[in-house]
């Protein structure tokens, strides 16, 4: 237990002294989805005897967290943060560690995870985000020890995971579809018939769309309506496209649409073509929420963290040493997508020139 919190506490600590770095540099040009939260809860009149509260406490885990702790500002929700994803990284290299990776295909796809800005970006600034793609991205790893090998408490658990990302961000709810619409692809079950894949996919979604179904009674009931109101203002202003990079001739947009090819090529080495239908309805997912406002335009980075972890979660114990060293490759392929994504996007690269600035104050005394 001791070895696992050292763990913690080393892969959390760079995005801690990111994120003190980025405050200490001080201005930057946009808000941020973790600004926005805060001043979105702050603006909540508790004193007020009605219950139009309940609609901005949505998802209900993260708003909680930002109620709490709202007084430590930006910041405090960037250690948060900055704890989850240490706990994230330990828990990918411990389902390496079970696999039996050998430690040179661990560095790299733990690399590929944790070893760009598009990791502590996400953790110190897009809190809701982040915790909706770390439990989806555990979830997915259990997902797959039930529908690949038949580990009964794997599906228990993911479907717990998956419930936990849906009460995280409200754009999880289109990645937990996407992982339900592939589960029976995926499962080994499916060699005894449609009955066994589909109640594969209830012991996944049922914990999702009990929670799902309580918070649409809860806005019915006291709100009249089914959608939490800040989820309608979203979707209304949206406006459609301009979030959309992915289907765009931008710098992103290609990069995007690599790191979506490099997930096929990762399921194509795996003999495993069932992941080119996970990592494509994952895109389709990310577009989708950017379209219709249920991923805030000035998030980056969502779809490559999602299809890095959806791509560990399908390597098998079993391994040869070529399919090891072409994982290997394409982590290192990755990980250098995710570096020139997080200095073409501007939002990422306002963020790192302020670490740049913090770190330069430190060193200079102000």
């Amino acid at each position: 237990m001791g070895g696992r919190w050292v763990m913690r506490i080393a892969f959390a600590a760079p995005t801690a002294l990111a994120a003190v770095l980025a405050e200490i540099g001080g201005v930057r040009s946009r808000k941020t989805p973790n600004d926005e939260l805060l001043d979105r809860v702050s603006s909540i009149s508790w004193s007020e005897g009605g219950v139009d509260w309940i609609g901005e406490l949505f998802p209900p885990l993260t708003a909680g967290i930002a109620v709490l702790i709202g007084w430590t500002g930006p910041l405090g929700l960037a250690m948060v943060g900055a704890a989850i994803g240490g706990l994230l990284l330990q828990q990918m290299s411990q389902i390496m560690v079970q696999r039996r990776f050998r430690i040179a295909l661990r560095i790299p796809l733990l690399a590929a995870v944790g070893l760009n800005p598009l990791f502590p970006y996400n953790a110190t600034e897009n809190l809701g985000a982040f915790l909706g793609i770390a439990f989806f991205g555990v979830g997915i790893a259990n997902a797959a020890r039930f529908l690949l090998w038949g580990h009964t408490r794997g599906g228990f658990t993911a479907g717990i995971l998956f419930m936990l990302a849906v009460l995280s961000d409200r754009a999880a709810i289109l990645y937990v579809l996407s992982a339900l619409i592939a589960a029976p692809f995926l499962s080994e079950s499916r060699r005894f018939g449609a009955r066994a894949r589909w109640a594969n996919v209830v012991v996944l979604a049922y914990p999702s769309a009990a929670a799902i179904g309580s918070v649409v009674a809860l806005h019915t009931i006291f709100l009249g309506s089914p959608v939490p109101p800040q989820v309608e203002r979203a979707i209304i202003g949206a406006g459609g496209v301009p979030a959309s990079v992915g289907i765009s001739g931008t710098t992103e947009g290609y990069l995007l649409i690599a790191t979506v090819i490099l997930a096929w090529a990762a399921s194509l080495v795996l003999r495993r073509p069932s992941g080119i239908l996970v990592s494509s309805l994952i895109f389709v997912a990310v577009e989708v929420g950017l379209v219709i406002g249920l991923i805030p335009p000035n998030s980056v980075g969502n779809t490559y963290l999602l299809l890095v972890l959806m791509m560990i979660a399908l390597v098998p114990t079993a391994k040869t040493r070529t399919t090891g060293v072409l994982l290997g490759v394409l982590g290192i392929v990755l990980n250098a997508v995710a570096w020139i994504t997080a200095f073409a996007n501007p939002i990422s690269r306002d963020w790192l020139m302020a670490i740049v600035e913090g770190a330069s104050q430190l060193v200079g005394g102000g």
